[in-house]
């Protein structure tokens, strides 16, 4: 005679089983998204701070690196909040990814073709 606790249920689906938040593909795709960002602000803050990047504002380039610093505030709020919570918020979702595409494409265009005055585009990011 069996005994029901010998059965292995590892294999079958529970219709009470929480959705795992990291097997979403968008929030994998946030994820690699929030460490570019990150990666993206270190480059960029040693780079100013050693004077081989510059957004051509001279001593200017510190509010840059501040502005770029308190666009990460919120993310990280984000990712915390859905660490927490593990909800689904599709809008929010969307609207944090596009916000971070935007603010990516921004410092990239302020450090090549919108950089400033003092130290205008020479064709290269670095100095």
């Amino acid at each position: 005679m069996k005994n029901i606790l010998d059965k292995d249920f590892s294999n079958e689906e529970s219709e009470f089983k929480s959705p795992d938040l990291m097997e979403s593909k968008g929030f994998r795709l946030f994820l690699v998204l929030f460490v570019f960002y990150c990666v993206l602000f270190f480059i960029t803050a040693l780079g100013v701070w050693n004077s081989k990047i510059s957004f051509g504002a001279g001593l200017g380039d510190v509010a840059y690196l501040i502005m770029y610093f308190l666009s990460l505030i919120p993310v990280g709020a984000y990712v915390g909040f859905k660490l927490i919570t593990n909800k689904r918020y599709i809008i929010l979702h969307f609207l944090v990814i596009l916000y971070m595409l935007i603010s990516i494409i921004y410092v990239g265009l302020s450090l090549t073709i919108w950089r400033g005055g003092e130290i205008p585009w020479n064709g290269n990011i670095f100095l």
